[in-house]
């Protein structure tokens, strides 16, 4: 068996110890070599020199012994020279790397996985590769059609079904249970009617109940519910009286038929000859009883009125010394020939009763008044007149005082 000698490596310090003496004598030659340049340059400067071929030769020697580029074997270099730098580019050596390199990078060196990776399949539980496809164990391409969100989804209503493996309840899509269905709508529970005119039943919508035409059930209205009965155009309306009376309005006007005479608690009527048999009571909110009459010209309220002289006329003003027919009223308690009391000129007259009249001068109550100047009343100077003064008035000027007919 061949038994190899190892030779014995020189410690550190002994590295060190011939480093230094190396550095020694390096520095001593130096220093002579340095020494003798510039005696040999001094020399070669005098004019007796031995020629350019010396000097040539020391040019060299000075030139390798500063490094340059070239330099050879056994010569110094500059410490700022270029070939000194870290930042400078390393010679191709990939191969040193290399598996078989004498300086060899294995993959985990450079975060890599070992060539084998690449025949690692993929599995539940091991991380490898994958082919893309379509089938179990490959991988879905990023431009697969299965991945777009407008794809039809397949048939799948069973699931949602009752009993299925994911089954909606009515409320999850705002419906009602079926059993609603049968449930019958009251007046506390909310649930289906049927059309039908009975209770528990909902009226159609076109029903003929529902209309503004038809003819309305008997019934009764109090005096003040019928306050525009002047505006009516033609209706018929029982009394509630059960005495068989009917009134008609028609275009605003009022009749009245009745079916009994003069008998109590009844509505009169007219006998064959137009005449209304019965006993009449009435009351009346002022106290004067009044006859409609055309007058000649425009008269006011308390003008004292005669008989007008013109045939086309019913009455004018008085004057002094003629007949008193009356005094112009403006709100009679009752008013005959009242048709014409809207027509032009025509004005109630005062006959009896208590009235406003137009008094010129002073006159004292219960004085008698009689016709002064154009439609005026003054004190009576001889204690004859149409009028008593119901009031004192002591003043000169005419104004309406209140006077008994």
């Amino acid at each position: 068996m061949n038994q190899t000698t190892e030779t014995p490596q020189p410690t550190n310090a002994e590295l060190v110890a011939q480093v230094v003496g190396a550095v020694t004598a390096v520095q001593d030659a130096e220093a002579v070599l340095v020494e003798g340049a510039k005696n040999l340059a001094d020399h070669i400067a005098d004019p007796n020199a031995h020629g350019r071929d010396v000097a040539a030769c020391i040019a060299q020697a000075v030139a390798d012994h500063d490094g340059n580029t070239g330099a050879h074997a056994g010569t110094f270099v500059k410490s700022d020279d270029v070939r000194l730098s870290d930042a400078r580019t390393p010679k191709p050596h990939k191969a040193t790397h290399g598996t078989a390199g004498s300086d060899p990078i294995s993959p985990s060196d450079i975060g890599a996985a070992e060539a084998s990776h690449t025949s690692v399949a993929a599995t539940a539980s091991v991380l490898g590769h994958v082919k893309l496809g379509t089938v179990a164990g490959t991988a879905c391409e990023g431009n697969d059609a299965r991945l777009v969100d407008a794809r039809t989804p397949i048939e799948h209503k069973a699931t949602h079904q009752t009993g299925g493996t994911d089954a909606l309840t009515p409320a999850d899509i705002g419906a009602a249970p079926a059993s609603h269905t049968n449930v019958a709508a009251t007046a506390s529970v909310l649930g289906h009617v049927k059309f039908g005119t009975t209770a528990g039943t909902a009226c159609e919508g076109n029903d003929a109940r529902l209309s503004d035409a038809r003819t309305p059930t008997a019934h009764t209205h109090t005096k003040s519910q019928l306050s525009d009965l002047g505006n009516a155009t033609d209706a018929a309306v029982g009394l509630v009286r059960g005495d068989g009376v009917t009134t008609t309005v028609s275009n605003g006007a009022m009749s009245v038929i009745a079916s009994v005479e003069a008998t109590a608690n009844s509505i009169v009527k007219r006998d064959a000859s137009g005449n209304i048999v019965g006993n009449i009571t009435g009351h009346a909110t002022w106290a004067d009883l009044a006859e409609v009459y055309r007058a000649d010209g425009p008269l006011e309220e308390g003008d004292v009125v005669r008989v007008s002289p013109d045939d086309g006329f019913d009455v004018a003003r008085a004057v002094p010394g003629s007949p008193v027919l009356g005094v112009v009223s403006l709100r009679p308690g009752v008013l005959l020939n009242c048709g014409a009391k809207d027509e032009p000129l025509h004005y109630a007259v005062a006959r009896v009763g208590v009235v406003p009249v137009k008094v010129f001068g002073p006159v004292a109550k219960g004085a008698r008044l009689t016709a002064g100047e154009d439609g005026k009343a003054v004190a009576s100077p001889d204690g004859t007149g149409f009028a008593f003064a119901n009031e004192n008035k002591r003043d000169e000027a005419e104004r309406l005082v209140m006077c008994i007919l």
